[in-house]
Formats: C-alpha cells, sequence, structure tokens
C-alpha cells in the first residue's frame, strides 16, 4: 500500500471502520474487516446434471462470501435427494392438522427482524390453498344469458309390485292379469338399465326364479332343450354343449363378469334383444327356437324372426319365454366358434362379433356353412353371400379369406361413441375369417 509523501503511516488499528457483530465467530469474508469490502462474491457451482441428485458443495472448508449481515441472517436448510417422478400440482396440497407440532428449522430468532416469514399459528391463518371438506356457498346471481335450468329427473318410485309365484301357472297368471308387467329372473338387465338412467324399472315386476322346471336341461330328440333360468356359468360349463354347440360356450363364457354369468340367465339375454348380444349370432347359426308360453297357449318362434329390433322382440305382453331350443346338428364333422373384438378382456361388450358353423364331409369338402354377425346391424344378421361361397368348396385358407371379405357386404354398421361405423366394417373381414378358422380347425378335429 503506497502512501504519500509526509505523512505519517496509520495502522489498521487507527482506522474507524464499521464491524459486524461477530457472535464469537469468524467474519464472513477473508481478511475483511467492515461490509461491502473485499471485491465480488463467488459464485455458487453450475447446478447438478439430470437426475444426479443435489450438489455436494465446497471440496473443503474454508471462510465463504455471505449476505451483509452475517451470521445473524437465517440460512435456508439444505436440499435434500429425492427420486425422479412427475412435478407436483401446484399449490394442491391437502389441510393439514393445525394440532401437531410443526418443526421450523432455522427459525429460532428472525432475520434482520422481519419475524419468521410464516403465518401465524391460529386455526383461520389460511395457509394451505385447498380444504379437506370444502364448504357449501350459495349461488351467485345467474347472469342475463345464462343457460335455463334443465329439467331434473323426476324421483323414483320406490314403491313396486312384486310377485314371486312359485309355479308356471302362477306366472302366467300374474302376465295375463296386468299387461304393463316385467319379468325378471337374474336382473343383470334391467336393474342396471334403471341405475343407469336408460329405462325405469315398472311398477309390477314378476320373479319367476323360484318357478321350477326353467333351469332345466336336457335332451330334446337330437337336439338340446334350454330352460328360460339356465345361467351362462352352466351353459360355458355344459359337456354336452362344449362338444356339439362350442360357438354358444364360447359366447357365455365371454358374457359380463363371473358373477354375471353366474345370475344372468339365458332367458333374460335373448328378451333383452341387444344388438351386440353375445348369445345372439351362436343362436343364429344354430337356427335356435324360441318356446312362448301364455294362458291357455304354447308357440315355437324361430330366433332369426323373433328379435325384431334394439330391445323389440315377438314376446307379447301376456307371454313368457320358457325355453331355448337347439335344433340337431347335421351330419358330418362340425365345428363351430364366436369370436368378438372389445376394447377390454372383461367386462366388455362387442365392438364386432361373428359366430361360424362349417360341416365337412370325409373328403373335407364343405357341405354346410353359416356365417352370422354381432353389433353391425340393428339385430344379429346372417352373411348368406359369405355362407354360399364355401358350401359345396373344399376348405383350405384361400376359401376362407374369400367368405370374410364377402361378408363385409352383409354388415350394414353405425357411428356410435364405441366405434366408427368404417372401422366395425373394416374389423367385420378380421373378425369373421378368424371365427371361420377357427370353426375349421374344430372340425377337422372332430370325428362324425
Amino acid at each position: 500500500m503506497r502512501r504519500s509523501r509526509g505523512l505519517p503511516r496509520l495502522r489498521r488499528s487507527h482506522l474507524l471502520l464499521s464491524r459486524r457483530p461477530g457472535r464469537c465467530r469468524s467474519p464472513d469474508r477473508r481478511g475483511q474487516g467492515g461490509e461491502g469490502g473485499g471485491g465480488a462474491r463467488l459464485r455458487h457451482r453450475p447446478e447438478p446434471g439430470r437426475r444426479r441428485g443435489t450438489g455436494r458443495g465446497r471440496h473443503r472448508a474454508r471462510h465463504r462470501d455471505g449476505a451483509h449481515g452475517g451470521h445473524a441472517i437465517r440460512g435456508r436448510p439444505a436440499a435434500q435427494s429425492a427420486p425422479a417422478g412427475l412435478q407436483a400440482a401446484d399449490r394442491r396440497r391437502r389441510a393439514r392438522d393445525r394440532d401437531r407440532v410443526r418443526r421450523d428449522p432455522g427459525g429460532r430468532r428472525p432475520a434482520r427482524s422481519q419475524g419468521r416469514g410464516r403465518a401465524s399459528h391460529r386455526a383461520d391463518r389460511g395457509r394451505d390453498s385447498q380444504r379437506d371438506r370444502p364448504g357449501l356457498r350459495g349461488a351467485g346471481a345467474a347472469a342475463a344469458h345464462d343457460r335455463p335450468a334443465r329439467l331434473v329427473r323426476p324421483a323414483r318410485v320406490t314403491e313396486r309390485a312384486f310377485a314371486t309365484p312359485t309355479t308356471l301357472e302362477d306366472a302366467l297368471a300374474a302376465l295375463e292379469g296386468d299387461p304393463h308387467a316385467a319379468v325378471v329372473a337374474g336382473g343383470t338387465d334391467l336393474v342396471v338399465a334403471d341405475r343407469s338412467g336408460k329405462r325405469a324399472l315398472p311398477e309390477r315386476i314378476v320373479a319367476i326364479h323360484r318357478v321350477p322346471g326353467l333351469d332345466s336341461m336336457e335332451e330334446d330328440g337330437d337336439g338340446l332343450r334350454l330352460g328360460a333360468l339356465v345361467t351362462h356359468a352352466r351353459i360355458d360349463g355344459s359337456p354336452e354343449i362344449q362338444a356339439r354347440y362350442r360357438a354358444l360356450a364360447d359366447a357365455a363364457a365371454l358374457v359380463g363378469s363371473p358373477a354375471t354369468r353366474h345370475a344372468g340367465t339365458i332367458g333374460g339375454n335373448v328378451v333383452n334383444a341387444s344388438p351386440a348380444i353375445e348369445t345372439g349370432s351362436p343362436l343364429l347359426v344354430f337356427e335356435a327356437e324360441i318356446e312362448l308360453q301364455r294362458v291357455g297357449g304354447r308357440r315355437t318362434v324361430r330366433y332369426s324372426d323373433f328379435v325384431r329390433g334394439p330391445g323389440l322382440t315377438d314376446c307379447r305382453p301376456d307371454e313368457l319365454l320358457t325355453a331355448v331350443r337347439l335344433p340337431g346338428l347335421p351330419s358330418g364333422r362340425s365345428g363351430s366358434a364366436y369370436l368378438r373384438l372389445e376394447y377390454r378382456q372383461a367386462m366388455e361388450i362387442a365392438i364386432v362379433g361373428a359366430a361360424a358353423l362349417l360341416v365337412l364331409d370325409s373328403t373335407g369338402r364343405c357341405t354346410d356353412a353359416r356365417l352370422a354377425l354381432t353389433a353391425v346391424a340393428p339385430t344379429c344378421i346372417r352373411a348368406p353371400e359369405a355362407e354360399a361361397r364355401l358350401r359345396g368348396r373344399i376348405i383350405d385358407e384361400a376359401a376362407l379369406a374369400d367368405a370374410a371379405e364377402a361378408s363385409a357386404s352383409a354388415a350394414k354398421p353405425i357411428d356410435d361413441v364405441r366405434a366408427s361405423a368404417d372401422y366395425r366394417r373394416a374389423m367385420t373381414v378380421v373378425i369373421a375369417r378368424r371365427a371361420l378358422e377357427t370353426a375349421w380347425r374344430r372340425a377337422l378335429e372332430s370325428t362324425a
């Protein structure tokens, strides 16, 4: 340090420099006794790389530059390493327990008398952004252009007339006395429709689950007769159906959940008449018949004529579906299959479905072919052009592909929330070919 000539030398102790209260610690900067001197602060190291954790800090201990005020300034707590993940939602914390003891690291004394920097510890401090249970607020004044209030769904009628006949005669009499009564068996369609708001429960319900004989499964000549109360689980587990009517077993195994299959019945499934019904296409290829009874009469209707549209059947108000009859199969080696396209493996209905039945002679020539489609028309439909291309022909991969291409001409799909018409039409060819290939393979494995 240079001094002017003629001036005495001043010692450092003679200089009137302000000193910070050290609180028994060394100053913030090495060799500096006053505030603000000694040059610029040292910059901190760059932030650590992605997913490398917090920085390790300085590699050895020595004096560092600090904020004005020295050690009287309360510092922030050290950062903690955290695994990489999604960023938390901004200011969406849940309300905390106001009575618990809260930790306040470094907050035992204020920094430059500005307080603790936190809200007061009282019940209405308003710290967090979201209440644990938001309270109810009154509706504000409606704007001049506000949308008018919509009609509210009327309250459900909880009082119903519920009849549980124990004989078939009592059940038919209950239907004859009230044409607006609804029959319920498993209730998997009727109750679900009411809960979803699609169709309200009728004021009078006739439960037939106690009527004896409606849950029977028995031989009927060369065919099989299924009572209206036979569940999908019994159909899927029946060795007789697995051996002769495999497509129906395939469809029954896909209906709803295990609980639905053990409660839902074949009779209720048929009367519900959904365009995406799983058992519809198998019943078409097997040319099933529907038995209907009323007081003083009985009639049989082909399944193809029984379903007239979505939710519409040929069942009269005073009639009860008592059985589904499966005729015997044509002679020869036969195989059948039902496949569907769905977005999930369970609890789903078909986007597109197809059931196929092939009958072969000893040379592998097709003597009969039947193909039915699901969810591509108002009802399950047959594909006559595809069937005609297989009859009398030696079955191979080319023949099956040709018939599958022809099946698209029978499809009349629509756009809905589950799929577009173009997508359904394109997938019809794919699902039809898979069903035909599976039926062909099973026919080759079977014995006449």
